[in-house]
């Protein structure tokens, strides 16, 4: 019997970096596969350890340790401790790790049970890494296989830890895809229920709101727009840091919306009912909000940064341009002067909004991008290839 170990971490990273969805996803792929599949979720907010069979999954959740300080090496090797108990050696066994963290549970599974390993990354900075010597070892040492999200990825990780180019798998994440045309009649109901202007055009902003989401760069191109195209609103979707969004808007209440945090049918009916979807962020390893507007035939003006270039084909299916805004742009913004990030994007928002035409090229092309890359089938194809050929050597 084939059984797969599926690792997740019952904290704020696993939402951040969407690996809660990417582990959701893994299962929607893995039903009727003929292989047994367990999640353990650690650091889970549970008093003892817990078992919970359900019908996609076995779930294993191990609690987090009462002193949070504790070095995460010594939680880890409590963990693969633990899991010998649950674990049936005379199956074929294939764990499928999601945290660069995890390289110590790694190497104590693995030290105790003969099994493939696998790792997902799913957020690669260099600079930002805790420990790069730790990840270099668990994806050298311990892992058959590595999933990396976008091409900047594999790149970086040949490059910096000299990783063996036969060892990645470049698979970018897959969504259900669960898009249906709206008529006239039901997006001005949609509207009028939100209590949106007919007549309105709505760009759209959804994700977290902090620094790497580059929100102020949009809201400053916003206010810009409003003196040239009046009959727009920027909507905001998503919770986080809200007083910095305020000293912003100051002078463009009425024409700005902040939603808070929405449910997926919300935001949704949102992608259904908006024009264009902005994307500023400083980086995306894939990004997810990017892959959702598209498949909502929904046109993308994205940041040309990381993973949002490769999943968007500037001047086909999307635009991007840069919104990274350095120290000399940062300066002739303050004098006064044009070209800065804003104007740029501003320009695009204007030149989009004043062609229907434009918008729906590119819409169009977007839907056809999400179909061919990112859509639920493609993704299981790849995934289940990794799988089976590791099954298989």
């Amino acid at each position: 019997m084939k059984h797969i170990y599926l690792f997740d971490e019952t904290d704020s990273k696993g939402a951040i970096y969407g690996v809660n969805t990417y582990i959701q996803t893994l299962l929607l792929c893995l039903q009727n596969s003929g292989i047994r599949v367990t999640v353990c979720k650690l650091m889970a907010n549970h008093p003892e350890v817990t078992i919970d069979n359900r019908p996609d999954a076995r779930y294993i959740h191990i609690p987090k340790p009462k002193d949070l300080s504790l070095n995460r090496k010594y939680y880890y090797r409590n963990v693969a401790f633990l899991l010998y108990e649950y674990i049936d050696q005379t199956e074929s066994i294939l764990f499928h790790f999601n945290y660069l963290s995890c390289k110590n549970l790694a190497k104590e599974l693995l030290r105790h049970i003969p099994a493939r390993c696998i790792l997902t990354v799913h957020y690669r900075q260099l600079h930002t890494s805790e420990n790069p010597e730790a990840e270099k070892e668990f994806i050298n040492c311990y892992c058959d296989r590595v999933i990396v999200l976008a091409a900047h990825a594999y790149h970086s990780l040949c490059s910096e830890y000299g990783t063996p180019p036969e060892k990645i798998r470049i698979v970018p994440n897959g969504l259900a895809d669960v898009y249906h045309p709206l008529n006239e009649d039901e997006k001005t109901g949609i509207r009028r229920f939100f209590g949106f202007g007919e007549k309105e055009r709505l760009i759209l902003y959804a994700g977290r709101l902090d620094a790497n989401k580059n929100v102020a760069i949009l809201i400053r191109a916003f206010l810009l727009l409003t003196t040239r195209y009046k009959d727009c609103r920027l909507v905001i979707a998503g919770a986080g840091d809200y007083q910095t969004i305020f000293e912003k808007i100051t002078d463009a209440w009425g024409k700005i919306t902040l939603t808070g945090f929405l449910d997926k049918k919300t935001l949704f009916d949102l992608y259904r009912i908006a024009d264009i979807g902005v994307i500023p962020s400083l980086y995306e390893e894939f990004g997810y909000v990017a892959a959702e507007m598209m498949m909502h035939r929904l046109p993308v003006i994205a940041n040309r940064t990381s993973g949002l270039k490769e999943i968007i084909e500037d001047g086909v299916s999307g635009k991007t341009l840069n919104l990274t805004e350095n120290k000399q742009e940062e300066e002739r913004r303050l004098k006064g002067k044009e070209l800065t990030a804003e104007v740029r994007l501003a320009n695009i928002l204007e030149e989009w909004l004043c062609g229907e035409s434009i918008r729906v090229r590119y819409a169009e092309n977007a839907r056809r991008r999400f179909m061919e890359r990112y859509e639920l089938y493609v993704f299981k194809k790849d995934m289940m290839n990794i799988y089976n050929d590791l099954y298989l050597t």
